[in-house]
């Protein structure tokens, strides 16, 4: 009996020792979108009645990069930082909105991106209301954020500032295409 017992000690042991050196250089990170003000204060400033307010934004997230350098990304299909994602819809919330928990390789990084695609139930990567109408698009749209994020191994939050995207969003009113409106604009951490 007593060896079972030191025997289960021991294998406890081993276990966790395992799982503490497989996890060193790793950070488990909550990426989260932070709150954001619906209507743009200096449209209302400068033209009270003639502007749109943001009602509803849904993403169809697909997947997310890290990225250590301000090079622009290569293909998304191929690019061997992508981490796909399996949140799918989701809607952004004015008071914000978590999106997911992952895992990322100790470092630096200065640039976040998501791919929003159709893979959703409805069909579209992206969809926007605002007073000006109701908006989707179908395409592969890439948001991008932009700071200094340092993953140390242990547990994080990232919140991600939407503020600009946000404002693309409460601007467009259908001139051009939301893909464009969305990628024009870049949030930040």
């Amino acid at each position: 009996m007593k060896y079972v017992k030191s025997l289960k000690s021991f294998v406890v042991v081993v276990l966790f020792a395992v799982l503490l050196t497989s996890c060193q250089g790793q950070s488990g990170v909550s990426i989260q979108f932070g709150n954001y003000v619906a209507s743009n204060f200096l449209m209302e400033w400068l033209v009270p009645t003639a502007h749109a307010t943001v009602n509803q934004v849904n993403f169809c997230f697909k997947r997310l990069r890290f990225k250590a350098d301000d090079v622009d990304s290569a293909d998304p299909q191929t690019d061997g930082d992508n981490i796909d994602l399996e949140v799918g819809l989701l809607p952004i919330s004015t008071s914000g909105t978590a999106i997911t928990n992952i895992i990322v390789p100790e470092g630096v990084y200065r640039r976040v991106e998501f791919d929003l695609e159709d893979n959703c139930d409805t069909g579209y990567s992206a969809q926007i209301q605002n007073t000006s109408g109701d908006y989707e698009t179908a395409s592969r749209v890439t948001i991008k954020f932009s700071g200094q994020f340092t993953a140390d191994g242990s547990s994080q939050a990232l919140s991600l500032g939407i503020d600009e995207i946000v404002g693309q969003i409460d601007a467009f009113s259908g001139a051009g295409s939301l893909k464009d409106a969305l990628e024009a604009a870049s949030g930040e951490f």
